[in-house]
């Protein structure tokens, strides 16, 4: 079975007994998920 990395990050951590709400990893996840996507942006809009 496949599995995103931080799917896998998140279970190694918990399985250390760290937990995480899912504010929490919205809240690093979101603006690397938009900087992403502006980068990508970019660089199809230049190549394009």
């Amino acid at each position: 079975m496949r599995r995103a990395a931080n799917v896998i990050v998140l279970e190694a951590a918990e399985g250390r007994g760290e937990t995480f709400s899912y504010a929490e990893f919205l809240r690093a996840g979101l603006p690397v998920g938009l900087v992403t996507m502006a980068i990508a942006g970019v660089f199809l809009a230049v190549l394009g």
